[in-house]
């Protein structure tokens, strides 16, 4: 899951929008975050402003897509945060995240070692929502994205 969350936190941290950081955050790492295991404390103070992207990489479905043998098919998906400090900015942030993944309507197909990967598919479930929990108040753009890949090979080319 790891590979695939950095290939996706590189595929959009070259949104331009989020592509330079005001110094509190490497430029190398843009404005694209992936949530981790501790969570900072409640109202505690953005050091980054908007526009960001906040990614939670939810491991999914494992299968089998054979009756002997294991684990042929994985299915990551993510959730994911278009921060803004409007509406419409938070908007436009999800727009150019649907762009990056499916541009000109075709949607990308990764490519990982050991795998057969099948082509990206999004989703954008709930409307624009103001979180009041930081000050100033942020806009989300929240977001699904994932895709199912095969395994070919286990040791991943190695």
């Amino acid at each position: 899951m790891r590979h695939h969350t950095d290939w996706l936190r590189a595929r959009l941290s070259t949104i331009p929008a989020v592509r330079t950081s005001s110094g509190v955050v490497p430029a190398s790492f843009a404005k694209v975050f992936v949530t981790q295991a501790v969570y900072p404390r409640p109202h505690q103070a953005l050091d980054v402003a908007p526009p960001y992207i906040v990614l939670h990489p939810v491991t999914g479905v494992a299968e089998r897509t054979r009756s002997a043998g294991g684990i042929r098919q994985k299915n990551p998906r993510w959730t994911i945060h278009a921060v803004g400090s409007t509406a419409d900015q938070a908007g436009w942030l999800g727009d150019a995240i649907e762009a990056e993944l499916i541009p000109g309507g075709v949607p990308v197909r990764p490519v990982f070692a050991g795998e057969s990967a099948h082509p990206f598919w999004w989703s954008s479930p709930t409307p624009i929502d103001m979180d009041t929990d930081p000050t100033p108040p942020v806009f989300l753009h929240i977001s699904e994205c994932g895709f199912a890949t095969e395994i070919t090979d286990p040791t991943g080319g190695a």
